[in-house]
């Protein structure tokens, strides 16, 4: 938009048509086909890898457009696509660190009763059973791998109201069943409290 104010061309490429001015081709401006845009993203993907191997921890890739720019850098969903060295978006055992989260998740279905009531404490005490998905360092969903002999429960699994509907309920529970077979247990199970 700005470069559109100043009048400053978006796509500056001039082709020639076949028309002749004075014995001078015409040049005119011309969009860029769909495989300019394909090799450009390639390119600014190769730039972004270039600079992350460089020590730079992310790059992100924005089209132009209103509010943009500042919609990818000061939201934690952005508005472009992010490449990151480090884990940005994913699942991993949880810690003593990730109590605080898991209950800000937790709390208010326990409260409705949908969840079994758990206490920081137990939660400490149990952390090694627990798995967090978090997307920029935010606690987003978390579940529960509790082994009994040969079998396991999945319990308090949940996602933070504000990441329901994006599919990260599935993918702790598909997570959290793949560690169970992985680990040899031969049977999952779920409580429920209603």
């Amino acid at each position: 938009a700005l470069l559109e104010h100043r009048k400053i061309p978006l796509y500056p490429q001039s082709v020639t048509d076949g028309c002749m001015v004075g014995g001078k081709p015409v040049l005119r401006e011309s969009r860029p086909s769909d495989n300019d845009y394909q090799a450009a993203i390639l390119r600014f993907t190769r730039y972004s890898v270039q600079a992350l191997l460089k020590g730079v921890r992310r790059a992100h890739l924005v089209a132009p457009g209103n509010g943009r720019l500042l919609q990818e850098m000061f939201t934690r969903d952005g508005a472009g696509t992010l490449i990151s060295r480090d884990l940005y978006d994913g699942i991993r055992p949880a810690t003593v660190a990730d109590v605080t989260g898991i209950t800000d998740i937790i709390e208010p279905l326990m409260q409705d009763g949908i969840l079994t009531s758990r206490s920081r404490k137990e939660l400490e005490h149990d952390i090694g059973q627990y798995y967090v998905f978090t997307r920029d360092g935010l606690t987003v969903a978390c579940g529960q791998l509790r082994r009994f002999g040969d079998c396991a429960e999945i319990g308090c699994l949940a996602v933070h109201p504000a990441y329901r509907k994006g599919g990260r309920g599935d993918s702790m529970l598909a997570y959290l069943e793949r560690i169970a077979v992985n680990t040899g247990l031969s049977t999952i199970f779920v409580l429920s409290t209603r």
